[in-house]
């Protein structure tokens, strides 16, 4: 009885089953990552990423498990008092420890004086603050002179919602 199929998906498709591995429900998540990275040809089980299946809206939840954030495969399918047999994946850039510390944040930036707006993902450590965010920035972009002044704003419904401070920290955006 403790044997258990289960279906994975990746989370680009996460209607279609991508493969199917049979497992212990007492496998632990380190077992679990293995076995899937072991399946797909991936070196650091470390890379992947789960994600719980919601039985109701039959979607991927939300949020995904994190690195070694449930005991075994029993608490990863569990989903209130229903049990899925679907766990989306997904293979990450960078081991899925290393990137709970860090914040991704997804920043548009507008050109003073080009009409385009270009989108940069910056990735670093939580507790940094809007300032490294910008002095990041500032190395992927183009500037329209070379002592520009950025600011880091909070647009909602069009309109500025908020300033970032270049001391605030990043944990909290």
């Amino acid at each position: 009885h403790n044997r258990q199929v289960v279906h994975f998906r990746t989370l680009e498709k996460p209607k279609e089953d991508d493969f199917c591995l049979e497992m212990s429900k007492l496998c632990t998540y380190d077992d679990v990552v293995e076995r899937v990275a072991q399946h797909i040809g991936l070196d650091d089980p470390k890379k992947i990423r789960l994600t719980s299946h919601n039985c109701y809206s039959q979607q991927p939840k939300p949020q995904p498990i994190k690195y070694r954030g449930v005991d075994h495969l029993s608490d990863m399918l569990a989903h209130y008092n229903q049990t899925s047999d679907i766990l989306y994946y997904e293979v990450l850039d960078i081991p899925l420890p290393e990137l709970q510390c860090l914040k991704t944040l997804k920043v548009a930036f507008h050109h003073a004086t080009k009409d385009e707006i270009v989108i940069h993902s910056i990735r670093l450590p939580k507790n940094s603050t809007v300032g490294d965010v910008i002095n990041d920035l500032k190395t992927k972009v183009e500037l329209s002179h070379s002592n520009a002044e950025l600011r880091l704003l909070e647009v909602f419904y069009h309109k500025i919602y908020k300033i970032f401070p270049a001391n605030e920290k990043i944990e909290n955006i």
